[in-house]
């Protein structure tokens, strides 16, 4: 990149001088994570709705879970509280302790032997 290119999706002050993007906090929240959290309340409200095209009803969700980056991610956890605590649509929004993990774990278990099935005559 040359010195001065700009990028009309991104703030006019931005400075970019070929190795460096120069934002401000505010500029990051709102040009880079805000739309992409907007995506995902998006996302979640289709599904939503989805579901009550189904037939179901409130609540929607009794639990959302956030696992991998999105459950490390604090700014996204307090912004789907926000958008969802004062509805009945999810009932609670949880992070698990060890998020990055959860994914890891699952994918693992995936692949482990399956132990086998015990039977129990009455």
């Amino acid at each position: 990149m040359q010195a001065g290119w700009h990028n009309p999706t991104l703030p006019s002050t931005t400075v970019i001088d070929g190795i460096h993007l120069v934002l401000s906090f505010e500029e990051l929240q709102e040009h880079v994570f805000d739309p992409i959290i907007r995506n995902i309340i998006t996302l979640i409200d289709h599904q939503v709705q989805y579901l009550r095209n189904k037939g179901w009803m409130n609540p929607v969700c009794d639990k959302l879970l956030l696992i991998g980056g999105f459950g490390e991610n604090e700014y996204l956890y307090q912004k789907l509280r926000m958008s969802f605590q004062d509805t009945s649509i999810i009932l609670s929004i949880d992070k698990v302790a060890t998020a990055s993990m959860a994914i890891v774990r699952g994918k693992f278990q995936l692949f482990l032997p399956k132990p086998p099935k015990k039977h129990c005559l009455v």
